[in-house]
């Protein structure tokens, strides 16, 4: 697993990310705990790429680039918030269309949480696009979780076919939903095979416009934002409860080592999925604690298959560990 932390004077803020049982690693992510302007404020995105990595790749870095500013200007409003963010996923997979070779088919969903303290509250606005989900929770329950983009949900349904598509199990039968009978998502950056250049974003089979929440919390809340790794195997309610008993009420946890252990309960729970989850622990006056990013080699050291050893090594690289940086990556 890559693991990164960090902690402002607002919130703490872990991420766990590991390739799982998948021959490749598609999921991308952006972890801006601490951005800046008038209020405290952070970025917290979750991209999980299909049919390659080159779509959440790219999307990464677009959205990084709009959404840090938007967060720097301070609160929004819930309008303002919505419109926005819808303008800015729009612009990305506009972006993305034209960095893209035509041939490519690849795509990526997105859940993002934009995080601000105010005087009395934390402001989150949330935006989510395909079926990488977001929870934001209390010592009572959860207060808001965003309801994946399936081609199984009704509206979603109702959107594809309006747009001249079929919603259908495939050519094999049973298994998801999917668009077309061959996507599984129904909304996502990408996949520009279902999106005619000459069409309006809202008026195609898979569409990048987002689901927008403005929700409001209070310290001692958290979030939760991940793909649907994990979602795969918890539900809502388990995921909640696996964190919030990791979570003492009234302190501060180690946040990374909570996401490591939720990741490694998804591969005992049958996960075959990349995995990547990020938790948020809203807390006024928290230690500063520098950002860091470091390797755990879990299983490494011990396996003797080469096949194996080799994937270890690919994802090692390309998360930017090299040789001599093992040698000091925790077990």
């Amino acid at each position: 697993m890559v693991v990164e932390e960090c902690t402002c004077e607002s919130w703490s803020a872990s991420s766990a990310s590991m390739q799982g049982w998948r021959k490749t690693h598609e999921d991308a992510h952006i972890f801006e705990c601490s951005c800046g302007g008038p209020e405290p404020s952070g970025v917290f995105v979750v991209l999980d790429g299909h049919g390659g990595k080159v779509a959440a790749d790219h999307s990464r870095d677009i959205l990084k680039e709009l959404l840090v500013p938007l967060i720097q200007r301070g609160s929004l409003d819930k309008t303002t918030a919505e419109e926005e963010l819808r303008r800015i996923f729009i612009d990305t997979d506009e972006r993305l269309r034209a960095k893209l070779p035509i041939e490519d088919k690849s795509g990526t969903t997105v859940v993002a949480a934009l995080v601000t303290r105010t005087s009395s509250n934390y402001c989150i606005h949330l935006a989510h696009a395909g079926d990488s989900r977001a929870l934001v929770c209390a010592a009572g329950g959860v207060i808001h979780a965003s309801e994946d983009h399936k081609p199984s949900r009704q509206d979603e349904t109702e959107r594809i076919r309006a747009a001249g598509g079929f919603v259908d199990h495939g050519p094999y039968g049973g298994g998801p939903l999917r668009v077309d009978g061959t996507l599984a998502v129904s909304r996502a950056f990408g996949d520009f095979h279902f999106k005619p250049s000459d069409r309006a974003p809202d008026a195609c089979k898979v569409t990048p416009l987002p689901e927008v929440r403005t929700v409001f919390a209070a310290p001692g809340d958290w979030i939760l934002i991940a793909c649907d790794g994990i979602f795969d195997v918890f539900s809502n309610d388990e995921a909640r409860n696996f964190i919030a008993s990791r979570l003492p009420e009234g302190e501060l946890t180690d946040g990374s080592a909570v996401v490591k252990e939720l990741l490694n309960r998804c591969l005992e729970k049958g996960s075959k999925d990349n995995c990547t989850a990020m938790l948020i622990q809203l807390r006024p006056d928290c230690p500063v604690k520098p950002y860091q990013r470091t390797l755990d080699l879990g299983a490494y050291r011990s396996i003797q298959n080469d096949e194996v050893l080799r994937k270890y090594r690919d994802f090692f690289e390309a998360e930017g560990f090299t040789d001599p940086q093992l040698q000091n990556a925790q077990d």
